[in-house]
């Protein structure tokens, strides 16, 4: 009977790895209660569609771009992000099925202030409790080059970034970014 269970949970542990696609640049559309937004995602898919972390760039139709980076669920923004826009503003916390529901927003030069469409009496999570000390709003920063062909991340300064060609380089904002897209570490730059 253990054997059983345990081919059975290794069959499924192959399964969900195996549906999980990491993606790069890929062509999204973004529908959140009717509104459409055309973007480029880097991240996890499942099935065709984002789940897990990612990345979503787009420009909305009057030309001001933003990001999204976070978690996604089912094709939309689930779970703890951050939203950037051209401008400097950004809304960092927690996202609802791509509404943005509860964390500290920093709009056109306005002060960071709480934003919460949360009832009241719920108590905080640890994540969000995190957010009470905010410290100053920065857009994020490239920190690693991975290569497209090798599926190897190295630090900006490594010796293979400079010879990479531009069309085989993804960019990570995170070591964690890079790993969870299945990107390996350089055994030279050691990131």
């Amino acid at each position: 009977m253990k054997k059983i269970v345990c081919i059975v949970l290794t069959i499924f542990l192959f399964l969900s790895i195996a549906l999980a696609e990491p993606v790069t640049q890929q062509p999204y559309e973004l529908v959140v209660d009717g509104e459409s937004r055309i973007g480029k995602y880097t991240g996890n898919m499942e099935n065709g569609i984002p789940d897990g972390y990612g990345l979503f760039v787009t420009t909305n139709p009057n030309g001001y771009s933003w990001h999204y980076i976070g978690n996604w669920k089912a094709g939309l923004m689930h779970g703890e992000g951050s939203t950037y826009w051209e401008d400097g503003s950004l809304e960092i916390g927690e996202y609802d099925e791509g509404h943005f529901v509860f964390g500290y927003c920093y709009y056109d030069g306005a002060d960071l202030e709480l934003y919460s469409t949360l009832s009241t009496d719920r108590s905080l999570t640890d994540s969000e409790s995190a957010l009470v000390e905010p410290t100053e709003p920065t857009e994020p920063t490239v920190q690693y080059i991975g290569n497209k062909n090798s599926h190897v991340f190295h630090k900006l300064d490594c010796g293979s970034v400079k010879i990479m060609k531009d069309k085989n380089k993804v960019n990570f904002y995170s070591r964690e970014e890079a790993i969870d897209m299945h990107y390996k570490p350089c055994g030279e730059c050691n990131p």
